[in-house]
């Protein structure tokens, strides 16, 4: 059984994530797979879903920001998205046999913000959801734009730019994108109800990991109240 973390950025999916795999939970850790491993995996998506994944690609690298952009920037904004697809896809094939329950994030919902990288439609939103494989649970993350928008000035600690996606390529870009990223959000959570329905019973145990983490952070810094994701079951 697969359980997506999906979300906009600094909205909670990589604090529940690493609390859970502090706590045993089956997290994926698909940064240990080595290079090879992945490539292998990417050439077996490849041979199985060949006109599904073409379409992934073709709409990805038809989609792009109405942004001047330098040669050198294209090809930054070119392999983030690429490869960030092409790891998704490779990701699917490394745990689709899985027996046991499994937590990912980064995972095909995610992978929305990069194959529609401008404000999209209903339609087109709809259009791509129809070619993503469904996880069994869909655990929503919204947080809180406030929280999301302060951290966006904190330097990133692995790279150049900060915690707001593709300021490293520049901050014009990153700035565009988010705004896209958050109209596009918006409509997913509407569309995901043809495919989902909310959970009330399953995943308890998540629910409280979840409130306990809120009130550590609370603790902590009072400003840092997390909205409570949403977990939603396939229908």
């Amino acid at each position: 059984m697969i359980i997506e973390f999906f979300g906009l950025s600094n909205s909670g999916k990589s604090v529940l994530k690493k609390e859970l795999v502090k706590e045993g939970y089956p997290v994926l850790k698909f940064e240990k797979i080595t290079f090879l491993t992945k490539i292998m995996l990417l050439l077996k998506s490849f041979f199985f879903h060949p006109i599904r994944n073409l379409l992934f690609f073709t709409k990805l690298n038809s989609n792009h920001l109405n942004i001047n952009m330098s040669l050198s920037t294209k090809i930054s904004s070119f392999l983030l998205r690429n490869s960030y697809m092409a790891s998704v896809l490779a990701k699917e094939e490394y745990i689709k046999n899985f027996q046991q329950n499994i937590y990912t994030d980064e995972y095909f919902f995610q992978s929305l913000f990069m194959i529609l990288q401008k404000k999209a439609s209903k339609e087109e939103i709809n259009n791509v959801l129809k070619l993503i494989p469904k996880s069994d649970f869909l655990v929503l993350f919204e947080g809180n734009k406030t929280l999301r928008e302060k951290a966006y000035n904190i330097k990133h600690p692995s790279r150049r730019g900060t915690l707001l996606p593709g300021s490293h390529i520049s901050r014009e870009y990153g700035k565009i994108w988010m705004e896209s990223m958050e109209h596009n959000f918006e409509l997913v959570k509407k569309s995901i109800l043809n495919e989902y329905i909310l959970e009330n019973n399953d995943l308890n145990k998540l629910r409280e990991k979840m409130k306990k983490i809120n009130t550590s952070l609370k603790k902590k810094s009072p400003e840092l109240n997390l909205k409570l994701p949403s977990i939603y079951r396939k229908k």
